[in-house]
């Protein structure tokens, strides 16, 4: 809807399953059609056919990705409480 509401003209909503280094995550770009300048709270952007303008992403962390992310800090997982299927889950952290 953002880039509707923003006059962007002709394009396409594209979501895709990608991957950062060991991280899997969610992604929508809006991919131009036709030239077009948006200007959301009074700031200017000029778009191109080709251009794209990502609108999410949501990394999926696995409890072996996590550790991995937050070792680094100090950040210990201490319990986590996962679905059934294991998309979703709750992890309580300590330093």
């Amino acid at each position: 809807e953002f880039p509707k509401t923003h006059g962007a003209g002709q394009g396409e909503v594209k979501i895709t399953v990608e991957t950062d280094g060991h991280l899997h995550l969610i992604a929508a770009h809006f991919h131009f059609q036709e030239p077009c300048v948006m200007e959301p709270n009074g700031e200017h952007f000029e778009f191109y056919p080709g251009d794209s303008l990502q609108l999410f992403v949501s990394y999926r962390y696995t409890v072996e990705s996590l550790v991995d992310t937050l070792e680094p800090h100090d950040i210990r997982i201490e319990d986590s409480f996962l679905t059934a299927n294991g998309e979703e889950g709750v992890f309580i952290c300590g330093l």
